[in-house]
């Protein structure tokens, strides 16, 4: 205590010396540091996921003061993570990173409540969501993440996100929100998913000793720090489903010169409506998509 006279002397705490770039961080850094229950006041998602993370690491309890006015609330931490479990609470700095924040995109037509579903009724989710931001490094993570998202897609024993991709384009007749991301999308989502994950990961370590973004889905635009997202790696798609070239040929079996697929010099695909097809991959034609015909066209 202090008298009226007196004034608190404020002193150089080495251990709270730190790499940290985001407040955020700091604010698990101080809580856990405190040494006593410690309210956070703060309307930030990522931070009350930190905190139900890290709130395990002490043996004191830790609020959080969110909302605005007079829906402010205080959200009793330690007792959200002792209710949701360990293996939940170990999944869920991963999956909140891999679902979307500030730093990485989110999955179309995906929220929050499909990702968290998955996790708490699903032990293979569960593990691959704690595998995120345990290294900085992804190689381990990969094959996870990608049946993972097969899972969040519908396909609970599916492992290949370009066969289910391919699947899902031919059932939706090519509709793109509804499409999962191709195999080199995803690689650069969750090399960005695993580094934030890392970062909050380490959030109650003073040293974080984070490596450049670069490599970790980021690109450097330039040599002033100017970082920007890498989608993909390769090409999107081959070059025939990129032209979404189709037909609807029901008569001449695609062999007339009035098929838009040998106009285009590209076979047909499985989003054709032809009958009895003779133009498919491996098939050859002698007639000349330029070639003058009198035929009747069937295309419908």
């Amino acid at each position: 205590m202090f008298t009226p006279n007196q004034l608190p002397i404020a002193g150089e705490v080495r251990c709270l010396a730190t790499d940290h770039e985001e407040a955020d961080t700091r604010l698990i850094l101080h809580a856990a540091h405190a040494g006593g229950p410690v309210i956070i006041e703060s309307s930030d998602t990522d931070v009350a996921v930190m905190a139900i993370f890290h709130c395990r690491k002490v043996k004191f309890q830790w609020a959080i003061l969110t909302g605005t006015r007079e829906k402010r609330r205080l959200l009793d931490v330690t007792k959200m993570a002792g209710k949701l479990g360990d293996n939940v609470v170990d999944a869920l700095i991963g999956v909140h990173a891999f679902s979307g924040c500030d730093a990485v995109s989110s999955f179309a037509g995906k929220g929050k409540k499909t990702h968290y579903k998955l996790i708490k009724t699903d032990a293979k989710c569960q593990q691959a969501m704690n595998s995120l931001g345990n290294l900085f490094n992804t190689d381990e993570v990969i094959n996870l993440c990608e049946a993972y998202t097969c899972q969040l897609y519908g396909q609970e024993d599916g492992s290949d996100i370009n066969r289910l991709r391919y699947k899902v384009f031919i059932a939706k007749s090519g509709a793109s929100s509804s499409l999962p991301p191709c195999k080199e999308s995803l690689v650069e989502h969750v090399k960005r998913a695993n580094y934030v994950a890392s970062i909050w990961k380490s959030a109650t370590e003073a040293s974080i000793d984070a490596p450049p973004p670069i490599n970790h889905g980021w690109t450097l635009e330039n040599d002033e720090a100017d970082y920007s997202i890498k989608w993909h790696s390769g090409v999107l798609a081959p070059d025939n489903v990129i032209q979404s070239v189709v037909c609807k040929c029901k008569k001449t079996g695609c062999m007339s010169n009035k098929c838009a697929c040998k106009i285009a010099k590209l076979p047909c695909t499985e989003l054709c409506g032809c009958l009895d097809c003779q133009n498919a991959e491996d098939t050859e034609s002698d007639v000349d998509a330029n070639e003058d015909s009198d035929a009747e066209s069937d295309v419908e």
